[in-house]
């Protein structure tokens, strides 16, 4: 006997929240595992969330060709909300006190290994060839 339409639709409606819990927890996972990487090898929060993000230039070829290609749309559109939902976790857990020294940290690390690295180009600007 063939599913009525109210058990067909509860049917794909638990399916999609199925999808969506397990969208949710590997963008929380992958979230995590990024947070991790903060203050390893001169990592900062900001330079992290930059690499999520999807720049605006990309963000509007992406949409273009979905618009030009229709059939490829939900798997576009798929990877797009994924990354957005990673970078509202990471946000999240970015907001969140326990992370905050180590964020912080990051971010005066970052700074001064910047200055420093400008040191060396600026006594190469000192430098006065000699010709002979």
């Amino acid at each position: 006997m063939p599913a009525t339409q109210p058990e067909s639709c509860r049917h794909e409606l638990r399916v999609l929240i199925g999808i969506r819990g397990a969208m949710t927890r590997k963008a929380r996972e992958e979230a995590r595992s990024l947070l991790f990487l903060v203050g390893r090898q001169g990592q900062t929060f900001r330079r992290i969330r930059e690499q999520i993000c999807i720049p605006p230039d990309a963000a509007r070829e992406m949409f273009a060709f979905v618009e030009d290609y229709p059939d490829e749309a939900c798997w576009i559109l798929a990877a797009i909300e994924f990354r957005n939902h990673v970078l509202r976790e990471f946000d999240k857990l970015g907001e969140s006190p326990e992370h905050a020294e180590r964020i912080a940290g990051a971010e005066v690390e970052a700074a001064r290994n910047e200055s420093l690295s400008r040191v060396p180009r600026l006594l190469e600007e000192l430098v006065v060839p000699v010709t002979v």
